[in-house]
């Protein structure tokens, strides 16, 4: 399953801002949004001109992972902006929607939808994206959610998806100690119609 990522790279081309994300030639529902590049379908990167072009374009500043270095992927002329490249058109963890009458939230290529005023204010202290409007559609609400995804509920803990599912963790040790440390997690309004797992399968 293709995976979107914003990524920083601090050896990127100082031309640009170094943080770049990558073109979807599709609206996938298959991205999910981290730190430095956004990764889509036809693998080309695209530089932010500036921080706030990576904010005004709906990308959260928290998801953003650091990677020693880009590779051998292409790196495209055209900057994020240029492309018209969204934290909404690549389905980015925490991009916020609003899409009619409802907010909608992000992860792992899936929008779940808010359900009430009191839990956006809940989100909006922890998803510091600006939040975008657009239309999300069944095909959007619907995708698969893409695994690996870590998922905070408020009140409710952490969770990681897998294969469709929602799997809690018992502790903050446990996700250091699985492997997630560092890792930032998707604030989401709630496990939606996905099922939740009981227990956790890992350490």
């Amino acid at each position: 399953m293709a995976r979107c990522f914003v990524l920083f790279s601090p050896r990127a081309s100082m031309t640009s801002w170094p943080i770049l994300t990558r073109r979807n030639t599709r609206t996938s529902s298959n991205c999910s949004g981290r730190r430095e590049n956004v990764t889509t379908g036809n693998g080309e990167l695209h530089g932010f001109t500036s921080l706030n072009q990576l904010l005004e374009d709906g990308f959260d500043p928290a998801m953003v992972v650091t990677v020693p270095g880009l590779g051998t992927a292409p790196v495209a002329a055209s900057s994020a902006g240029a492309a018209h490249i969204t934290a909404l058109s690549t389905r980015a963890d925490g991009a916020l929607v609003a899409s009619g009458h409802t907010y909608y939230v992000f992860a792992g290529g899936r929008a779940l939808p808010v359900p009430t005023p009191a839990v956006l204010a809940r989100l909006r202290h922890t998803d510091t994206a600006r939040p975008l409007v657009g239309t999300v559609g069944p095909a959007d609400t619907g995708a698969s959610m893409a695994g690996g995804v870590l998922l905070s509920v408020h009140t409710r803990g952490v969770y990681v998806s897998y294969r469709g599912k929602f799997f809690p963790f018992r502790s903050m040790a446990q996700i250091s100690s699985d492997g997630y440390g560092g890792a930032a997690a998707v604030p989401v309004p709630g496990t939606g119609t996905l099922p939740v797992i009981y227990p956790n399968s890992g350490s």
